[in-house]
């Protein structure tokens, strides 16, 4: 277990309030895109981790519902904390085609 386990933080950040929420998960492995939401192919296992660290900014009808304060503005995201001294990194060979609405390579 301790040879394959990390710990990643899932965060969302809000943007014109003071809130912030934040979770700690543990992970045995890390499913990384070869392929950007665009299509584009990654072109190493760098691109793919920028890609999986990547924010993302929730806004209008994505807007995240803070506590206390109603439907905010706010950025997501996950951060590393700790990586195992073995770090599996599955590729995704796949992704869903909204089009298409079918698993394609």
């Amino acid at each position: 277990k301790r040879l394959f386990e990390g710990e990643m933080e899932n965060y969302i950040e809000c943007i014109d309030v003071d809130y912030s929420s934040r979770r700690n998960e543990t992970f045995y492995d890390v499913q990384l895109n070869i392929k950007s939401e665009r299509g584009q192919e990654m072109q190493n296992i760098y691109e793919s981790l920028h890609d999986f660290t990547s924010e993302e900014t929730l806004e209008g009808d994505n807007a995240y519902e803070a506590e206390g304060h109603g439907k905010q503005r706010a950025k997501k995201g996950i951060r590393f904390l700790r990586f195992p001294p073995l770090l599996n990194l599955q590729l995704k060979r796949f992704h869903f085609d909204l089009e298409k609405m079918d698993m394609v390579k």
